[in-house]
């Protein structure tokens, strides 16, 4: 875990912004989690650091493309280390698991709705919801 936290401190200095002892909580909190995480559980491990910091930090991270936030089927917000380029989600229903995935061809769909529908894209977000391998008894994962 040291080397990840080491590895986000250093991006964040990179970046221009400050590594405060407020952020480097942060840092170390969601350095913590193997899976997606709600703020609150950021917010509960950061001792001392307050809701507003813990959200304006995960913005950051997100923004730098450290995390990326996944909703859940209760409509709850969540976040996760972001492993690789741009991807989107699998959300499973059941389990609550997300698998990330990415395609070629369907970045190359959004490349043509942009030229199509003349629209200059600033992002966006998509996941898909469903049943999971494991809990529909399959036991395959994408």
């Amino acid at each position: 875990m040291s080397q990840l936290l080491d590895t986000l401190a250093e991006r964040i200095r990179d970046s221009g912004n400050r590594l405060t002892t407020s952020r480097r909580s942060v840092l170390k909190a969601v350095a913590k989690r193997a899976e997606h995480f709600a703020a609150e559980e950021v917010q509960r491990q950061s001792k001392g650091v307050s809701r507003a910091t813990v959200f304006r930090t995960l913005k950051l991270l997100e923004e730098m493309g450290i995390l990326c936030r996944v909703l859940l089927k209760d409509g709850s917000l969540h976040y996760s280390l972001s492993r690789r380029e741009h991807h989107h989600h699998l959300v499973c229903l059941d389990c609550g698991s997300v698998q990330d995935f990415s395609d070629t061809n369907l970045e190359q769909m959004v490349k043509e709705l942009v030229k199509k529908a003349n629209f200059e894209i600033e992002g966006h977000w998509l996941d898909f919801y469903g049943h999971c391998g494991e809990c529909t008894g399959r036991g395959t994962k994408v």
